[in-house]
């Protein structure tokens, strides 16, 4: 009744043709955190990943994206090698995190809506040393009629926004540096259900745009219903992959536990 349309539409699982692989993580280890993962995620593909608290999938996505050290491993993007070396660097190349903690890690709540959107391209809309805010006027409006932030008012102070407001910004946020691929960890975290089925349709639309998503969800029905595979995290390892058809919410469950066929972890 909130949303006006069934339930039923909204777990409505989505299909899709995928491309070719856009990331490819290869031995990648942060010793203590994370060992010997690899994976690879193609065009209009979602993959999830799921892990109980501690398994080591924030710690992953953070040093994917720089923010965290590599011991060991290799990325790939479109088949040519990178290195994290910092976040800004990876925004380059055309990979994006949106963090778990929209208040600490995401956002500055003392700016206004508008200065949190462009806060990543500030370096794109620069020129000797100039910072032009007309330059993402374009993008901040488009951005904030497609998320329906409310209110639609770049102006307003980001601290005086709800917390799925807030959240929708964060996601408006990445979405403007026109990402390759985007690692989402826990995106819907703290909003409400309208918010909800907006940030699922964006993140769908990105990935139909022939862009990458890793979805990193402790939300179990959001990850079932928008993954096109599952990668099962368990203390620090990946211990197996489930493809479309083959994942349900008890299955996902029992696998993160380590059950259900899904005891030995490898390393």
């Amino acid at each position: 009744m909130m949303v006006g349309r069934s339930v039923s539409e909204f777990y409505i699982r989505r299909e899709t043709n995928l491309g070719e692989e856009k990331l490819r993580v290869e031995n990648l280890s942060r010793y203590g955190f994370f060992h010997n993962v690899s994976f690879h995620v193609r065009a209009r593909e979602i993959l999830g990943i799921c892990g109980l608290a501690g398994a080591g999938r924030s710690e992953l996505a953070r040093s994917i994206v720089g923010v965290d050290p590599i011991d060991e491993g290799e990325i790939y993007l479109n088949g040519e090698k990178i290195v994290p070396r910092s976040m800004s660097r990876m925004v380059e190349y055309g990979v994006a995190y949106l963090a778990e903690n929209r208040k600490t890690q995401g956002l500055a709540l003392r700016l206004t809506v508008g200065e949190n959107v462009l806060s990543a391209l500030v370096p794109r809309h620069t020129k000797n040393f100039v910072y032009s805010k007309k330059r993402g006027k374009n993008v901040l409006n488009r951005l904030i009629n497609e998320l329906q932030i409310y209110p639609p008012d770049p102006s307003r102070t980001m601290g005086n926004l709800s917390g799925g407001n807030q959240q929708k910004v964060l996601l408006a946020k990445w979405l403007a540096t026109e990402p390759q691929v985007l690692i989402l960890d826990e995106p819907t975290r703290g909003v409400d259900i309208g918010a909800k089925m907006i940030i699922h349709k964006a993140i769908e639309k990105l990935a139909d745009q022939g862009n990458a998503v890793v979805l990193i969800s402790s939300d179990l029905p959001e990850l079932v219903r928008l993954s096109n595979r599952v990668m099962i995290m368990r203390q620090g390892h990946f211990i197996g992959e489930m493809k479309k058809g083959e994942f349900t919410e008890e299955s996902v469950l029992l696998a993160a536990n380590g059950e259900g066929g899904w005891v030995n972890v490898k390393r």
